[in-house]
């Protein structure tokens, strides 16, 4: 889960289209006054296509809008802006109608995700603030087995990027990287750009790339190697993916 910033309130989203939506809902529960198409455009838009809690990038049909504070327990917010996320069916499933005003629940609009999860070297994610707000927020969302999918899922996809990277590292540990500078630079971009906010997991695998030892080494050599305009774009990628990176527990 990555930090996201809640975009401008649709226009059409009006006060006095808040109070009709929200007097039907109360009138008839069964009436999906939420599922407005600007809604949900809005939604897709701030959170890159992705589940909000999982980041998985599911199809859009899977993808449905969440309410933080459950509509059975707080009607009044049904189509309250600050209350709608968008989740994928499971995490919405998981979560189900639990009463997120007296249970604290990370919420990635309000809060910094990498405040109070990490991730492990087996791919596990742990819960790391001292109040247990991460630990009861991936015990509330990621349960029965999710925990574990969303790991294998993590191992599946950074195992590419690790190869690549003790590839490179055996290529550059003993030689100048002089001729070989643009290609290098090149090469760590690509990895970089596939743990960006538009990809799935990528606070997860933002995390586990950026504390990879072999990247550390060939970040510290072309910074050492290289001028700041040289790998301004890699700069660049790699401070977006620590901004997403969980916690890194050895």
């Amino acid at each position: 889960m990555i930090k996201l910033v809640r975009p401008i309130k649709p226009r059409q989203l009006d006060e006095e289209t808040i109070s009709l939506l929200t007097q039907r809902f109360i009138d008839n529960p069964n009436d999906s006054v939420w599922n407005q198409p600007y809604i949900k455009e809005a939604l897709m838009k701030s959170s890159h296509e992705k589940c909000c809690y999982c980041e998985c990038k599911s199809d859009k049909g899977d993808l449905h809008i969440e309410h933080f504070h459950p509509k059975s327990l707080y009607p009044n917010e049904v189509v309250c802006w600050e209350n709608l996320l968008l989740s994928c069916s499971k995490c919405n499933r998981a979560k189900g109608t639990l009463d997120t005003v007296t249970n604290r629940l990370v919420n990635p609009y309000d809060d910094d995700p990498k405040e109070y999860i990490g991730i492990d070297k087996n791919y596990i994610l742990r819960g790391i603030d001292k109040n247990g707000i991460g630990e009861f927020f991936i015990n509330s969302i990621y349960k029965n087995g999710y925990i574990f999918k969303l790991s294998l899922y993590y191992h599946t996809i950074y195992t590419p990027f690790q190869i690549d990277l003790e590839e490179l590292y055996k290529n550059y540990k003993i030689k100048d990287i002089g001729r070989n500078a643009y290609s290098l630079v090149s090469k760590l971009c690509n990895i970089l750009e596939m743990v960006q906010s538009n990809k799935p997991y990528s606070a997860a695998l933002s995390a586990l790339v950026i504390n990879n030892p072999n990247f550390i080494y060939l970040k510290t050599k072309i910074e050492n190697s290289l001028s700041d305009d040289l790998i301004s774009d890699f700069k660049f990628l790699y401070n977006e993916a620590v901004k997403n990176a969980l916690k890194y527990l050895t």
